[in-house]
């Protein structure tokens, strides 16, 4: 009689194990369970999660993993048109922390991100862009900045209104840069603009060399005029003043050979062997 007592003991036992599974909860991470009995009691999430370490639950009994560290979302946004109609690319990265899992559990889900938050949340941020032109988005640390404050205090009204048992820890935009189209359209007109600055410098110093040369044409007229002398004994004159420079050139360099060849006369010389 004693040993089919045992007996029974040991296959009740075994059969309640067997009615049980494992719940195994990482570091970071609570298990929320919710109750769903077949036949009697009282079905629902239990409002005290599991913490790290393992568990063991009915069959019946579902484990909703939570991650109840400080988590990260990245949202992508690509061709988003800023306030002058120009396409500008970026992501934003919004930071939460889940402060009830088992009131978040059961009134929002596991998914409640992505069921909840997150298109109001890229809502809001689309809105934002188009307060900005281009330029600020681009160029302006405080526009980015001021930005990010803004989306954070309205997603923190939106899950404070919706009762979301979380808390929104920071708000951050990435860079911001214009599309490959604009970004090629902007260096060929930054090209265009060097180019006509070139021809425009180019001009401004011919327009320079042209009125030095006007000016000195008609100092050397003046001159002319002054010693009263013909066109023709006045270019003589200049060329006179040019040899005589070049002479003294000529006997500075302990290389230099002055050739005097009289006029009509075509110098020949004889290449060595």
């Amino acid at each position: 009689m004693k040993r089919s007592f045992t007996l029974f003991l040991l296959f009740l036992c075994l059969q309640m194990f067997s009615a049980c599974h494992a719940v195994s909860i990482d570091p970071g991470e609570e298990a929320v369970l919710t109750d769903r009995p077949y036949f009697f009691g009282h079905g629902g999430v239990k409002p005290v999660p599991v913490g790290t370490g393992l568990t063991w639950a009915w069959w019946t009994t579902d484990a909703t993993l939570v991650d109840i560290k400080p988590v990260q979302y990245d949202e992508e946004f690509s061709d988003m048109m800023s306030k002058d109609n120009v396409p500008v690319h970026f992501n934003v990265y919004i930071k939460t922390k889940v402060l009830n899992s088992p009131m978040l559990v059961e009134n929002f889900g596991p998914n409640w991100y992505a069921m909840n938050v997150k298109e109001p949340f890229r809502t809001v941020v689309r809105n934002l862009c188009k307060k900005y032109d281009m330029n600020q988005l681009v160029s302006s640390t405080e526009a980015n900045m001021a930005m990010a404050e803004e989306a954070k205090k309205e997603i923190i009204d939106l899950i404070k209104t919706t009762g979301i048992p979380v808390e929104v820890l920071t708000v951050t935009v990435g860079r911001i840069i214009p599309t490959q189209e604009v970004m090629t359209a902007i260096t060929a007109t930054a090209t265009q603009q060097q180019l006509q600055n070139t021809e425009r410098q180019r001009a401004l110093a011919q327009e320079i060399r042209k009125n030095a040369e006007t000016k000195r044409a008609q100092a050397d007229n003046a001159y002319r005029q002054a010693m009263g002398l013909s066109p023709d004994l006045f270019v003589k004159l200049e060329g006179i003043k040019a040899f005589s420079g070049a002479v003294e050139e000529c006997a500075k360099s302990k290389s230099c050979t002055l050739m005097i060849i009289p006029p009509n006369v075509t110098p020949t010389v004889q290449a060595g062997k």
